[in-house]
């Protein structure tokens, strides 16, 4: 828990019961990742003071150098001379939600560090680097759970529908007895303020028996318009199906029973049974998947890529720092423009194209040789082919280049560090290797308003900004079959399943 994490943490257990006074509260500022049961913490007294600043994951990881007194660290009191050290045990229910980075934002350094700090053997071989962060904590909370203990965790549904973490899917289903998932059709978080899908994950330590059984629940009213009589009503109708053996079909709700031994044969079957809930789904996507495996006339994605060899790669992330955002010009009818979303195409010319910034109406003319064409997001796109272009990144200087910088509101140094990448040619060569002609949907938001296609097309090379894609060259005769099969809705229960 980071410092100003810990204080509000301090503040809102006391105010569960403010007619109770505490001297001592078992709150630590630390990497909890790196803590062992018996393991005595010392007090964070002498630095509470800085508390309220920011502090960042690196600075517990051993990375970059900082300044000491940044870093607080150890066991947090209510005021100053009140804090004494706290010894850790097991505990009999361990609640938590994790973070969720993905495993390409944690650092190689602190990937290491992760991956030591668990090296219980217990844990061996679950540990690899395309493991998000939720994972490492998934075994954290396994460390400090008692024999017969319960974990209830709020986690992103990719837990259990990404191939990295089936490891970890395995190792609970093999030694936990699996009370709940339970995961909302209505709203896809539990949480506010995200759009990640997210599950309610509850279990026992204990050895599960041979015809141990998973709950699954598909909770179809949004969070949002439930009061508390509305929760226990619900929880005490999912309760029934696990006591019962029986599985409920309602309005409001929708559980299924699964033997954990598939799951562990299996992991993809979870998988496929969180992205499809519903019966009829199911069955079909059961039928759609026999006539494929007796049909000699469907092959594998991945089998025709290679024999054709089609590159296929992720789009390129991280442009910010290279300065995309100030570069990038978005076709003039895009329907919800996020703050850094800037410039708009109006129309064009032989030679140029003008633009026009959405936010103070000023317009540009950029010459067609400083650009070149791009694809942003799938969310309003409704061409399947990207023709004539009209959105684009800016990839050679031009005479109004200070000027148009100056309209984004870059400060003067990334300015200046956008003009010198401009003009040693390496943005232009950056933006070109991250380039193609075709680009599927990947792991964007399905439900991002007006997101019609999962596949769209140019006949001229262009580049993938920073959506959710898979970009490729492929030989242009072979689009238009790619079209109608990726923008079908075979292909759309495929990526729903999957």
């Amino acid at each position: 828990m980071l410092p100003f994490a810990g204080h509000l943490a301090a503040i809102n257990l006391t105010l569960q019961k403010p007619e109770i006074f505490l001297d001592t509260l078992n709150i630590l500022i630390e990497d909890s990742t790196g803590l062992m049961p018996g393991q005595k913490v010392e007090p964070a007294e002498e630095k509470l003071t800085q508390a309220f600043k920011q502090t960042l994951l690196h600075e517990f990881d051993g990375g970059a150098p900082v300044n000491p007194k940044k870093i607080l660290k150890g066991a947090l009191a209510l005021k100053k001379g009140t804090n004494t050290a706290v010894t850790l045990k097991k505990f009999d229910v361990v609640i938590m939600n994790p973070p969720f980075t993905r495993f390409q934002r944690l650092s190689r350094e602190y990937k290491y560090k992760l991956e030591k700090n668990l090296s219980e053997p217990a844990y061996r071989n679950k540990i690899h680097g395309q493991l998000g962060l939720q994972g490492y904590f998934m075994l954290l909370a396994d460390r400090f759970l008692k024999d017969g203990g319960r974990i209830a965790a709020v986690l992103p549904i990719t837990t259990f529908t990404r191939q990295g973490f089936y490891d970890i899917v395995k190792f609970f289903f093999s030694n936990y007895e699996i009370e709940y998932v339970i995961t909302g059709t209505g709203r896809a978080a539990f949480s506010e303020n995200t759009s990640l899908r997210e599950v309610l994950f509850v279990a026992k330590k204990k050895r599960p028996c041979s015809d141990s059984l998973a709950t699954l629940c598909f909770i179809s009213q949004s969070p949002t318009y439930m009061d508390e009589s509305s929760v226990k009503l619900l929880a005490e109708k999912i309760r029934a199906t696990r006591v019962s053996r029986k599985e409920i079909k309602q309005t409001e709700v929708f559980t299924q029973l699964i033997f954990q031994k598939k799951v562990l044969e299996t992991p993809e079957s979870l998988c496929h049974l969180l992205n499809l809930p519903s019966k009829d789904l199911q069955e079909f996507d059961l039928q759609f998947e026999e006539k494929m495996i007796s049909s000699k006339k469907f092959s594998k994605g991945k089998e025709i890529f290679d024999r054709l060899k089609w590159g296929v790669f992720e789009n390129k992330r991280g442009l910010d720092k290279l300065g995309y955002y100030e570069l990038s010009v978005l076709p003039p009818d895009t329907a919800i423009a996020k703050d850094h979303d800037i410039w708009l195409f109006e129309r064009e010319t032989s030679d140029s194209i003008y633009t026009k910034n959405r936010k103070t109406g000023n317009k540009f003319r950029i010459p067609k040789s400083s650009i070149m064409p791009q694809f942003r997001r799938f969310s309003g796109q409704q061409r399947v082919i990207l023709e004539p272009p009209n959105q684009f990144v800016v990839i050679n200087t031009f005479s109004e280049l200070p000027k148009f910088l100056s309209e984004t509101g870059a400060h003067e140094d990334k300015a200046k560090s956008i003009t010198k990448n401009l003009a040693n040619i390496k943005l232009k060569n950056y933006f070109k290797s991250g380039a193609g002609n075709s680009f599927l949907f990947y792991r964007g938001n399905l439900s991002a308003l007006n997101t019609i296609l999962l596949f769209v097309t140019s006949s001229e090379e262009t580049f993938a900004g920073p959506g959710d894609s898979w970009v490729m060259t492929i030989d242009k005769k072979h689009q238009p079959l790619l079209s109608i099969y990726f923008n079908s809705s075979f292909f759309l229960l495929r990526l729903i399943r999957d």
